[in-house]
């Protein structure tokens, strides 16, 4: 397994690249907030003009770097900060909304497309699965600075989490059955509960044995470098066994969070555990909507703008039905999501590169046509640059919050 982003630098140039997206994601978070906007659509904006001012030379986001390096960390972090008692109030909710909801906008979103645009239906439902999942991390740093309630934090986190697990194992299973021609719906579904279970009760087993070993162990450097193991080993062990990497670095995250954190963590550790993924996520963060500003080609996306207009409009009101009509079912059964969250859900449903990187890993693998990732690339910065800009308002009003 390669990582040939920067592969044009020697090593020495390659440490200078690092350092100066690092430089340039911390001034972007220090100074974000004159600008009242999420740091991640900065960082796309920061990444988009460093590639039109030919800073660096230009480079496509590459799979393996963001779904073996970057996606890990993001996904443990999120996972260890989510309680057990919070996440069952609103579990159900969530799992419904990463499962059939996926598949609802997903479906939605590629008839629209066929119909509007007429591209072939493997393509079609392709994008729409991919431009269902949602990244919340502009989201929560907003939280973070307003009184908005714990369950729609973790409402928002589990969804994301969830439905980029989701998205991974759907679209690999519909792309495989796509190109040997024969689609069989059950073949699909029991193809994607055996991927996404199988993963997500081997990151559970992993936390779970780390949790019996930090009962033993009083020492915080030990457990913090332990809880890198389980992180990243976890989500190695399941992609090794044909199972879901992602899924099973949720489970181990949820697990060590709550059982490890109960039974075997000082506080000591529990501080330093929280401080360094606090630091890795946001060092990934940075990379990753750095990477995927750089990846924008404005050239190649203005050849194509009103198919973007188009995917974008589509991608929304798959969203909407999903948050507003399979939302407020659940609302009468269950009681969540409220209308007022349903509203937050719906425009804080952000998109990340995740989606871009599926694509492109899709296309290049399993010889798929090339504008698919290009469409999936073009309608993630829209949709992120349109709704990042307005979110904070948008939350503000939908939660009554005081301006």
């Amino acid at each position: 397994m390669t990582f040939p982003v920067f592969s044009w630098l020697g090593p020495a140039h390659a440490v200078q690249v690092v350092v100066l997206l690092l430089l340039l994601a911390s001034l972007v978070s220090a100074f974000i907030g004159y600008l009242k906007i999420p740091y991640t659509v900065g960082l796309v904006i920061a990444g988009i003009l460093l590639d039109l001012l030919r800073v660096l030379p230009a480079e496509t986001l590459n799979p393996d770097l963001v779904l073996w390096v970057l996606l890990p960390p993001l996904l443990f972090e999120a996972a260890f900060t989510i309680r057990w008692d919070t996440l069952l109030r609103v579990g159900l909710a969530v799992l419904i909304f990463a499962t059939l909801g996926v598949l609802l906008a997903g479906f939605i979103t590629a008839a629209i497309i066929v119909f509007v645009l007429h591209l072939p239906v493997e393509v079609a439902v392709l994008f729409g699965v991919l431009v269902s999942a949602t990244d919340p991390v502009a989201v929560v740093a907003l939280f973070r600075q307003m009184p908005v309630p714990s369950q729609l934090r973790t409402f928002i986190e589990g969804e994301s989490m969830l439905n980029d697990g989701t998205v991974v194992v759907l679209g690999r299973v519909l792309a495989l059955f796509f190109v040997g021609g024969q689609l069989s719906v059950s073949a699909v579904v029991g193809d994607f509960i055996g991927i996404a279970l199988g993963g997500l009760g081997i990151g559970v087993l992993v936390g779970l044995i780390a949790s019996l070993i930090t009962r033993r162990i009083d020492d915080y450097l030990v457990e913090t470098t332990l809880s890198v193991v389980v992180a990243y080993g976890s989500y190695a062990l399941a992609e090794g066994l044909g199972t879901s990497g992602v899924l099973a670095a949720v489970g181990a995250g949820i697990a060590l969070g709550n059982v490890g954190r109960r039974i075997g963590m000082s506080e000591q550790t529990q501080t330093a555990i929280t401080l360094l993924w606090e630091f890795l996520a946001f060092v990934a963060n940075s990379f990753v909507f750095l990477l995927l500003g750089l990846a924008v080609v404005p050239r190649a996306l203005l050849a194509i703008w009103p198919n973007i207009v188009v995917g974008v409009l589509a991608a929304w009101l798959g969203r909407a039905v999903l948050v507003y009509g399979l939302g407020t079912l659940i609302a009468l059964v269950i009681g969540r999501p409220k209308l007022a969250w349903q509203h937050v859900i719906f425009w804080g449903g952000l998109r990340g590169a995740l989606p871009v990187v599926v694509a492109i890993s899709l296309a290049e693998g399993l010889h798929l046509p090339s504008r698919l990732p290009t469409l999936v690339l073009g309608v993630v910065v829209v949709s992120l640059l349109i709704q990042g800009m307005t979110l904070e308002p948008v939350i503000k009003r939908a939660l009554n919050l005081r301006r």
